[in-house]
């Protein structure tokens, strides 16, 4: 791992650390952000949303800046194997329960990624829940499958 690379990598971590710290009843497991074959500046963002607070959840709204828009999604394949995508307004999450994001069922979609964004690189998500508090995160953003 050459000197940027791990610069990058201790700064990510220690991002990571500083959320769990200020945000130790909501945890974040297994995120990934997958570039798209089809689209070049597009991120499917999914993981798992871990509630450890004694009420509800309700995550409003996400950002970046190094996107255009963050958007919350689902998608389902209908009776005749046709994939359907549509927004979402809000995702809850009950409390004491988890949120379970991935490319099956619901996730984030990162659109208008900058320019020179690519595989390897940190994407930066911050999303904010119903009382304004907000979780950011750093996720390294995995190349689209082959």
């Amino acid at each position: 791992m050459d000197k940027n690379n791990t610069r990058t990598f201790l700064l990510a971590t220690l991002g990571l650390l500083l959320v769990r710290t200020v945000q130790a009843d909501v945890t974040v497991v297994g995120a990934r952000a997958e570039l798209s074959a089809k689209e070049p500046r597009q991120v499917e963002v999914t993981f798992e949303l871990r509630n450890d607070t004694s009420h509800e959840l309700e995550l409003l709204k996400a950002v970046s800046d190094r996107a255009e828009r963050v958007e919350f999604k689902q998608r389902s394949v209908d009776a005749e194997n046709r994939a359907r995508v549509w927004p979402v307004a809000k995702f809850e999450v009950p409390a004491g329960g988890r949120l379970k994001l991935h490319s099956n069922g619901r996730f984030f979609l990162v659109t208008g990624l900058d320019a020179g964004v690519a595989a390897g690189q940190m994407l930066p998500i911050t999303f904010t829940f119903e009382d304004e508090r907000p979780l950011t995160l750093q996720l390294r953003l995995e190349a689209a499958p082959r």
